[in-house]
């Protein structure tokens, strides 16, 4: 779409964005009208073995955005923990 990440330099920009954060955006990057958070599964070793997201269409995407991806984050953190826990 118009919005996808298109240059290198940006690209970059956003993962080191990401890394920092903790979580991604897709804000119709993929498709217009559809928007998406992520975050990622740590395994035993620390490092990521995987990643939970929600995706939403842009009507339904609530006013506060920031509890939508403290969710995601939370549920990732959880997922993380029970993995060390069973590993």
């Amino acid at each position: 779409t118009r919005y996808t990440i298109t240059s290198k330099q940006r690209l970059l920009e956003e993962i080191k964005r990401v890394r920092e954060q903790g979580y991604a955006t897709d804000q119709q990057e993929s498709e217009i009208g559809l928007y998406c958070f992520g975050a990622p599964v740590f395994g035993i070793s620390g490092k990521c073995v995987a990643a939970i997201s929600v995706s939403i269409p842009q009507p339904r995407l609530p006013q506060d955005r920031e509890q939508l991806i403290a969710d995601v984050k939370k549920t990732a953190a959880a997922i993380s923990e029970a993995l060390r826990a069973h590993g």
